[in-house]
């Protein structure tokens, strides 16, 4: 299922550079700009916490993705 989020207000991990996710499957832009849709069931590792983290998680290490 996908959700819409804006990217600059949110700390999900689908935004963040830790979640593993080299070619943004998850993620996709919509129509306008800053927001996004993201694959809710979507899990990746993270690079920080060497875990698989949920799409929709969040931690205090959040560095946003250069978009």
């Amino acid at each position: 299922m996908w959700k819409i989020v804006n990217i600059k207000l949110t700390k999900l991990c689908c935004v963040c550079k830790h979640w593993w996710d080299p070619g943004s499957s998850a993620l996709r832009p919509k129509n306008t700009g800053d927001f996004w849709e993201f694959e809710f069931s979507a899990r990746r590792t993270c690079t920080v916490r060497k875990t698989p983290q949920p799409s929709w998680g969040y931690c205090l290490k959040f560095e946003r993705k250069d978009f």
